[in-house]
């Protein structure tokens, strides 16, 4: 944990793989940790492929051991009630669990003789299963068995749970005994071997263990011989371990155990305890000889003294192995999977005041096909695959997973895509009853922190950020809000929420600057400096301020607009202009997850004309009239509308007024555009735009374009699609650029690499030009507007952004044009402060 928080990935994975290789070197589980580890790092496909690796496994088998230490008639004394352990058996039944016996789990969860914990996927490839189906149509006749068709990520899990309880008390056998036969399968019962020096009434004999076998309800199993007792390990007595798994001191030495010493008597611990057992259980011994380690530990704690000498668990493990066939340790999960070790079965321990519905929602997350699922989903946000979440929540709502945690996760979901906030709701109903201490124990879920777009639609950078904080904020309030969360110890009743969207909760102020550098068709040389400062107004709204200031330099040749200098044609000429723009913004997520955005502002163009040799303009063609407007100010502004209306779709719709890019005369527009991004299929996103702009100058310009890019080799990040572009102008002027027609096609290769923090892309772009031909408005036109054949293009783009700590982010971003008459490059470069 703290090697990932460090992202030290490396480590993080030897330490994780070490631990395993130690313990259980073929246990599937070990998957999940590695699992996170690509996450972490940004290997998510990766990270995809040991999920499966886990989930084939725990779809062969796996079973759930629960385990208790005792049972009571009261609800409020700290152990388990009768009536508990009924409801816990009944919230398992209705939730489609099988009761099995202790010695069925080799059965479920066991490998066969010569088997693979790992099997090979089943699926056939997307071609072979198509080719196979199409055959089938014709013929008849399959080649492939249609099983072999199936995912088994759509296959139903393995429901079976195990109950065992440990110490042999009269008080388990008398009141579980009647639960176990409404379960339909016998419990487990650890008992200890040793003789007690002193009557004590709580535990059982061994005659009542035979008949509690010979009733049909429990079994007996091996809760060793003198292992229980912690015994010290230094000569003061101070350091009290556990005795199977340290070596202990032995004060008539006056030293602690030599490795032979502790070795014996562990290998006697087992020896022992299997022979008592045997012998007092006699014909109702059990077929299948099992034991529970004291306090399940083996060795895998730090506390260990051994682990400098030799592995400790593997010694424990292997003379255990010797004895018994299925051992058991306790553990957070409580399921057995195939590939586990058999003599290191899991157990799990609910709480004493859990009720069934608490059980059932823990068992399922941790079962391990649940958990690759809701790992899938956190995988898809990170991703920005929404097909691959709504699937797996699909399947986790369709096999049963607790509905209140289909809904938190399907907030994270819908607050992700759509950008749809999540609230802290009280069902009509309660889903799932409350402990009698809420809010005691801390609550360790930790719900999926979004902070991913799932498209680029040109949202302005205050309402992303806007986005990303009130994800966080939303995750966070889930949790606050939680009923019972917030009560002290005793207090009962309602929590007073406080206002979730105050108007005015000023948080996390940003910085960003920027500088670009631009030449863009033959004409403009750009130089842009960018600053911007702002802060979130609440959990929903963000305001900002921002200042441009712009260096436009123009070299005009003349077609449309005649330029005398002395009266004499020009064939060439430079401009040079600086626009200063300044204009505060506004932006505000909806409780749709909409977000409405307005800036407005003051642009003013300085035009640098050279007074002493102005040349002769004309705003119209045979006019002989200019006016440049040098120094006025325009109001510049947007407005904007950003939804989500699918999980897949994103659409935004705006209104801008600004100055048109141009170092020869003020020239402003309003323009309309709506934008688009659909990914229909998660290897697939369609981006569509038009745009019409309105001079006022009564010239009018529109595009229109869309790209679709599909994802080939999704491993190495390999994607490929296509591009068209099409703009076109009402009018020609050679103060800014006026294409007529203007037609591109590409085809894109691109190179991708993202992950929380971090984004790499790169384009290769090949492809044709053409353009139309202008109709002529002169006759001493004719030959400058003829139109043009498809040319060949080609040109490269490419992103970098990475956060460089948790506080500033570094960005890169340009791209390179080779088009049929000139090149075009952009380069910009911004860095960003989020405090």
């Amino acid at each position: 944990e703290c090697a990932l928080v460090e992202r030290r990935f490396a480590d993080a994975e030897q330490i994780l793989l070490d631990r395993y290789a130690t313990s259980d070197p073929t246990s599937p589980l070990r998957h999940i940790g590695l699992a996170r580890v690509r996450m972490a790092r940004g290997d998510y496909n990766e990270a995809l492929k040991e999920l499966d690796v886990m989930e084939s496994a725990a779809q062969r088998g796996t079973v759930l051991t629960l385990l208790y230490h005792g049972l009571t008639e009261s609800d409020w004394i700290p152990l388990t009630s009768a009536r508990r352990l009924r409801e816990h058996v009944n919230a398992l039944q209705d939730a489609g669990f099988v009761f099995v016996s202790p010695l069925d789990i080799p059965r479920y969860a066991g490998l066969r003789e010569g088997e693979s914990a790992l099997a090979a996927e089943r699926k056939l490839p997307w071609l072979a299963r198509t080719i196979d189906s199409l055959v089938y149509q014709v013929s008849g006749y399959r080649r492939f068995r249609p099983e072999d068709s199936r995912d088994f990520r759509d296959e139903k899990p393995m429901k079976r749970v195990a109950i065992t309880f440990d110490d042999g008390l009269r008080s388990s056998f008398m009141l579980g005994s009647e639960v176990a036969q409404y379960a339909g399968a016998p419990f487990g019962m650890f008992v200890i071997t040793k003789p007690q020096k002193d009557y004590q009434p709580a535990v059982g004999g061994w005659e009542e263990f035979r008949k509690a076998v010979q009733s049909g309800n429990w079994i007996i199993g091996s809760h060793l011989y003198d292992a229980h007792n912690p015994a010290p390990v230094d000569r003061e007595g101070r350091d009290v371990r556990l005795g199977l798994p340290n070596r202990l001191w032995l004060p008539e030495k006056n030293r602690i155990e030599s490795m032979n010493e502790w070795d014996a008597r562990m290998r006697r611990e087992f020896a022992l305890s299997r022979q008592i057992l045997k012998s007092e259980m006699r014909e109702f011994d059990s077929a299948i000889p099992f034991c529970a380690y004291p306090y399940g530990d083996v060795g895998q704690e730090s506390t260990c003294n051994l682990v400098g000498l030799r592995n400790p668990l593997k010694s424990i493990i292997g003379e255990a192995a010797r004895h018994y066939s299925l051992g058991f340790v306790q553990s957070p999960s409580g399921y057995t999977t195939v590939g586990d070790s058999l003599m290191l079965s899991r157990r799990y321990e609910p709480r004493w005041n859990d009720e069934g519905a608490d059980v059932v929602s823990a068992v399922y997350e941790t079962h391990p096909v649940f958990l690759a699922r809701k790992t899938r989903v956190d995988l898809a946000l990170l991703m920005n695959k929404p097909h691959m979440a709504e699937k797996m929540l699909f399947l986790l709502r369709r096999d049963g997973y607790p509905e209140a945690l289909c809904r938190e996760i399907e907030a994270d979901v819908r607050e992700h895509f759509r950008n749809i906030q999540a609230k802290a709701e009280r069902p009509l109903v309660a889903a799932r009853a409350l402990r009698s201490d809420a809010g005691l124990e801390g609550d360790s879920d930790q719900p999926a922190d979004p902070t991913f777009d799932p498209f680029d639609p040109d949202v302005d950078p205050d309402a992303a950020a806007a986005m990303a904080k009130s994800a966080q904020a939303a995750s966070t309030a889930r949790q606050a809000n939680k009923p019972g969360a917030g009560m002290s110890d005793g207090e009962s009743g309602e929590v007073d929420l406080g206002d979730e969207s105050p108007f005015f909760a000023p948080d996390q102020p940003t910085l960003y600057g920027e500088v670009e550098n631009t030449k863009a068709i033959d004409q403009f040389a750009i130089n842009r400096a960018l600053a911007r400062a702002g802060f979130n107004l609440n959990p929903n709204s963000t305001l900002s301020g921002e200042v441009s200031i712009t260096d436009i330099d123009q070299t005009v040749h003349p077609r449309w607009n005649a330029i005398t200098n002395d009266m004499t044609k020009v064939l060439e000429r430079d401009f040079d202009a600086t626009k200063t723009d300044a204009r505060l913004r506004y932006s505000h997520r909806m409780e749709s997850g909409a977000i409405f955005s307005m800036a407005l502002g003051m642009a003013q163009l300085e035009l640098n004309h050279d007074d002493e040799n102005t040349a002769d303009l004309e705003d119209e063609v045979g006019s002989e009239t200019f006016w440049r407007d040098d120094g006025d100010s325009e109001i510049v502004g947007e407005i904007s509308f950003f939804w989500r209306p699918r999980n897949d779709m994103a659409l935004r719709v705006f209104y801008a007024r600004d100055l048109v890019q141009t170092a020869v005369k003020l020239v402003s527009f309003d323009s309309l555009a709506g934008t688009m991004a659909w990914r229909p299929f998660d290897n697939l996103d369609i981006q569509t735009r038009a745009q019409y702009w309105a001079y006022s100058d009564d010239n009018a310009l529109f595009n229109m374009q869309g790209s679709a890019l599909f994802e080939v080799l999704p491993d190495v990040g390999i994607h490929s699609g296509l591009e068209g572009y099409v703009i076109s102008s009402s009018h020609g002027c050679d103060y800014y650029w006026t294409p007529y027609w203007d037609q591109r096609v590409n085809w894109l290769l691109r190179y991708q690499k993202v992950h929380q923090g971090y984004e790499f892309f790169l384009d290769f772009m090949t492809g044709l030009q053409r353009e139309d031909g202008r109709p002529l408005r002169r006759r001493q036109d004719d030959g400058l507007s003829q139109s043009s054949d498809w040319g060949y293009i080609w040109g490269f783009r490419g992103k970098y952004e990475q956060r460089l700590n948790q506080t500033f982010t570094l960005g890169v971003e340009g791209n390179v044009n080779a088009l049929r008459d000139y090149v075009d490059h952009q380069i910009v470069l911004g860095i960003s402060a989020q405090f």
